[in-house]
């Protein structure tokens, strides 16, 4: 890396809740909010900073094509690098 040049900078986005308090059929982060998944809204924020390099997003297994399309439907006009990834069985894994 060149003297004060800036690491690359990743975000990773936690999205593999089963959303199960939310008393939803769906996980919260394919809960929509006019017409767009929650999860999908997160990561457009995110990658508009044009800040981002990375961006990684846990998903729950059952759903990782959903939070795919989801979050590269969001991103797709951003220059950011996207990989959704299983969450662990708990929030602290």
């Amino acid at each position: 890396m060149v003297r004060g040049a800036r690491p690359p900078l990743v975000a990773v986005l936690t999205a593999a809740g089963s959303g199960s308090r939310l008393g939803m059929d769906v996980p919260k982060a394919l809960v929509e909010l006019g017409g767009v998944p929650l999860v999908g809204r997160a990561a457009a924020a995110l990658a508009a900073t044009g800040e981002l390099e990375r961006l990684v997003v846990t998903a729950p297994a059952a759903a990782l094509d959903q939070v795919t399309t989801a979050v590269r439907d969001a991103t797709r006009t951003h220059a950011v690098q996207v990989a959704v990834v299983e969450g662990g069985a708990s929030r602290q894994a």
